[in-house]
């Protein structure tokens, strides 16, 4: 065997050296996913509330240009937007932007991007059964001008109804922007279902980004909440009661938003 020969013998590499680099590798990549996604995920959450932000300020906006009135959810028997509302449509079924550019709010926030949370993975039917994406993530709390067949009036004290923004008690505390869970995704407005003993959330507000749910307020910040108790994939024969333990504390973290007196 000639000296070249050698030479490149030694330069390359066995089958046993091959190996141990791939595994290597396998276990540097397996190290690194779970970070990435975590990374991932938090680029989204940050996104989320950015959407939420320029939501708000839309919200702010088209308060401003209509004498302190607030945009109103406007909804029908079936609790879709009606025109008129700040969105028009149920975001189970819509497929169709124009629900969004055709609300007033749209003039004022002027991207339908910003209704997504890009984390937001529900998904509806369309014709043929392909499931497609949601094209919206969000929804006003159904206590701040709130109409049609919805109700207006009677909320237990010290809960109150809202239609102008003068009228809106410590605004830095109400939450207007909402997550609803993958369940609830339906009305331009989120419901609270009132009994004589609180036992029921209604409908439930999302816990998509790891473990937390994004809500913007009326004074314009924005801010991640984290949960005690899960909210999407709930259990039991009624996943809407308020279940024992955290989930009693997050119902009134959530209560303590809505619009109230004290």
């Amino acid at each position: 065997m000639n000296l070249q020969d050698r030479g490149a013998r030694r330069r390359g590499f066995t089958l046993i050296e091959l190996l141990v680099v791939i595994a290597i590798i396998a276990i540097l990549a397996g190290m690194l996913l779970p970070a990435l996604s975590k990374a991932k995920a938090k680029g989204q959450s940050v996104a989320c509330l950015s959407n939420l932000k320029q939501l708000q300020l839309a919200w702010q906006l088209y308060s401003d240009a209509s004498d302190g009135v607030l945009p109103v959810s406007l909804v029908d028997g079936n609790l879709r937007g009606i025109l008129g509302s700040w969105v028009l449509g149920a975001a189970n079924v819509d497929v169709d932007p124009t629900n969004i550019t055709s609300g007033t709010l749209f003039p004022h926030s002027g991207s339908v991007g910003i209704y997504r949370c890009p984390s937001d993975q529900t998904k509806i039917n369309v014709a043929g059964g392909q499931k497609v994406p949601v094209s919206r993530s969000y929804a006003i709390c159904g206590q701040l001008h709130a109409q049609g067949f919805v109700r207006t009036t009677g909320f237990p004290e010290p809960y109150i109804y809202v239609r102008k923004l003068a009228t809106l008690p410590k605004p830095s505390r109400v939450w207007v922007f909402v997550e609803p869970n993958e369940e609830c995704h339906l009305a331009p407005l989120f419901r609270a279902y009132w009994d004589d003993h609180l036992t029921y959330w209604g409908e439930i507000p999302t816990d998509r980004h790891d473990g937390s749910g994004n809500f913007s307020f009326a004074d314009g910040h924005v801010e991640s909440h984290r949960w005690k108790a899960p909210k999407e994939k709930r259990v039991g024969a009624d996943p809407g009661l308020i279940q024992p333990g955290g989930d009693r504390d997050d119902y009134n973290w959530f209560l303590s938003g809505r619009p109230r007196t004290d």
